[in-house]
């Protein structure tokens, strides 16, 4: 289970104020189970005075960081990690994934005093320069009754672009300034500092250009009694589309702060551009021909090639001997461990027709055609290669779609829905992959790791491995002494 615990106290109490003389003190080790139970004993990584993002807060003054010299037990393996860090960053700021990866299992000291309960002295806004015009302007004022000089570093941008950056000085006998930038400013980074150059406040904001309004209106609804329906109903099921569905009507309304024709060619341009980035992305559509056949393989190499990707599985039940043929030999990188998990069972899976009942009674398939094909061509492969037949207990196939998964370097795995089997790649029909994402990819995974251990993870079917090549060492049994 991961904790992120913050803990507020001052300078009276008396586990702050020995926290306090204790880094005041240049400790190397501090205790903090006086702070936060069963909290550990860990080494100072650094002190500093900095200006940095805090959780709940844009920016707070930063005085210590602690933290561990190797990674953390207990840390979880799976994507519940992930998940967490991802949480984390939305709800209190804190990006568990990115720069603040080293904090994982540490503590950080941060100075709020008044503004914990408060904003600072200083506060900014963008307006439109005026009803008619699309010009901005960027007011930054002090609210402070004792303010001294101050100088503000501004960076405004628009649509990722800088439109306008520079220095602004304020003196003691003005409370704030205003800047007219000559375009739409979506998100400003604002630095204050004081007479000496010493950081007093930072401020980074986002705006909205853009709300869409969506609604939706019930209308009649339909009951139906169709199969489903009766099965629900024998179950006692209450999924709210068991029984038919009401119709709904949905309204749609978009305010922009932009221009009508600005908006208009930015989601062309988009649009236009994702269209001639698609090479470049992991989801494909491949039509059917020659060219595209090999496209098929060039991306697949590609996949497996950048360097990152250590082993990968591809789970097609209908994978045959022209597969590994037509795609493992054209695989190049010789560092890749590559699994198949297919399941030759009843049927033949160059016709698709029923096996004989005396092909099934020799299994011919798994003892003699599945080694003969792997056995000639197995010399030629690049890839390190591991092939799997699975079956369920009455001889039929284990499974029905196809995926290929991929295991990266740094623990991260991806997962792709193929449209149809390797051995028919744009072919007879176009080819299709598609990247999961969300609790899809997490699942998934679970299930195709299963398969490659002879288990199904969602428990529908009981599968066992026939086959299995190269052969495990306990495949043999040990001769008698």
């Amino acid at each position: 289970m991961l904790h992120v615990q913050q803990r507020t106290f001052d300078g009276n109490e008396q586990a702050g104020q020995l926290l306090l003389s204790s880094i005041s003190g240049g400790v190397a080790k501090i205790d903090l189970s006086s702070l936060l139970p069963e909290a550990p004993s860990i080494a100072v990584r650094h002190q500093r005075s900095v200006v940095t993002p805090f959780p709940g807060h844009s920016a707070a003054m930063s005085l210590v960081s602690y933290g561990l010299p190797q990674v953390p037990t207990g840390v979880p393996a799976d994507l519940d990690f992930v998940r967490a860090a991802d949480i984390v960053a939305q709800d209190v700021g804190v990006d568990l994934r990115k720069q603040q990866i080293t904090h994982i299992g540490g503590f950080d000291l941060f100075k709020l005093a008044d503004r914990l309960e408060a904003p600072g002295d200083f506060r900014m806004h963008v307006l439109r320069s005026r009803e008619d015009h699309h010009d901005s302007v960027v007011t930054v004022w002090c609210v402070s009754p004792e303010k001294d000089a101050w100088t503000a570093h501004i960076r405004a941008l628009g649509d990722g672009e800088v439109l306008w950056e520079g220095l602004k000085f304020c003196g003691p006998d003005k409370s704030g300034f205003d800047q007219t930038v000559d375009g739409i400013v979506d998100e400003s980074i604002i630095s204050i500092f004081d007479q000496t150059g010493k950081l007093l406040h930072r401020e980074h904001a986002t705006y909205i250009r853009e709300v869409t309004l969506t609604s939706r209106t019930l209308g009649r609804t339909l009951q139906v009694g169709d199969r489903l329906a009766i099965q629900a109903a024998s179950q006692n099921k209450k999924h709210a589309y068991a029984f038919g569905s009401a119709a709904v009507r949905t309204h749609h309304t978009v305010v922009s702060y932009d221009p009508d024709g600005l908006r208009q060619f930015r989601q062309r341009m988009q649009a236009h551009l994702s269209h001639l980035d698609a090479t470049l992305h992991s989801d494909r559509w491949f039509p059917r021909g020659l060219d595209e056949q090999l496209g098929v393989i060039e991306h697949f190499n590609r996949l497996l090639n950048d360097g990152t990707v250590t082993r990968a599985v591809i789970a097609d039940p209908f994978f045959n001997g022209e597969a590994v043929e037509r795609l493992l030999t054209r695989l190049s990188s010789d560092s890749l461990h590559v699994t198949i998990v297919t399941c030759w069972g009843r049927t033949d899976v160059d016709t698709g027709k029923q096996l004989s009942p005396q092909d099934l009674a020799e299994d011919r398939m798994v003892k003699h055609e599945l080694p003969s094909i792997l056995g000639r061509l197995a010399p030629l492969l690049s890839v390190q290669l591991r092939f799997v037949n699975l079956i369920t207990g009455s001889g039929e196939p284990a499974f029905h779609d196809r995926y290929l998964l991929l295991n990266r370097r740094d623990g991260s795995r991806d997962v792709y829905l193929l449209s149809n089997s390797i051995n028919n790649l744009a072919v007879n029909w176009p080819f299709c992959m598609s990247r999961l994402t969300g609790s899809a990819l997490s699942d998934a995974s679970d299930y195709i790791e299963g398969l490659c251990h002879g288990h199904d993870a969602t428990e529908s079917t009981t599968t066992r491995i026939n086959f299995e090549w190269p052969a495990p060492p306990d495949a043999f049994p040990r001769a008698e002494t």
